[in-house]
């Protein structure tokens, strides 16, 4: 049995391993999505396109929204994680069937 569980983390460990090729590529295709959606926001804010401080309101805009994003679904994990779940029974009377 121990050596299975060995032998599945190992496994586990491999593929999570990435190659420093694909994390760039992974950093190119995230940081070419944020100039898609943040780059005409800091345009028209009054930065030059392809300078440094550019780049920076890229940056700090799409670290906002991330923060957003994780606020959000901690808050919503929390809502409805903490709600009991409302389950209709029968009844004797059939009240909570509608008859």
């Amino acid at each position: 049995m121990r050596p299975l569980i060995l032998m599945f983390l190992s496994l586990i460990v491999l593929f999570g391993c990435a190659s420093p090729q694909d994390r760039a590529q992974k950093q190119q295709a995230e940081m070419s999505l944020a100039i898609e959606q943040y780059g005409p926001v800091c345009t028209q804010v009054g930065y030059v396109r392809d300078t440094d401080p550019w780049r920076a309101c890229i940056m700090q805009q799409a670290s906002n929204n991330e923060a957003k994003k994780s606020w959000f679904s901690r808050w919503t994990n929390w809502w409805h994680g903490d709600k009991p779940k409302v389950t209709e029974t029968s009844t004797t009377t059939g009240a909570a069937s509608g008859k």
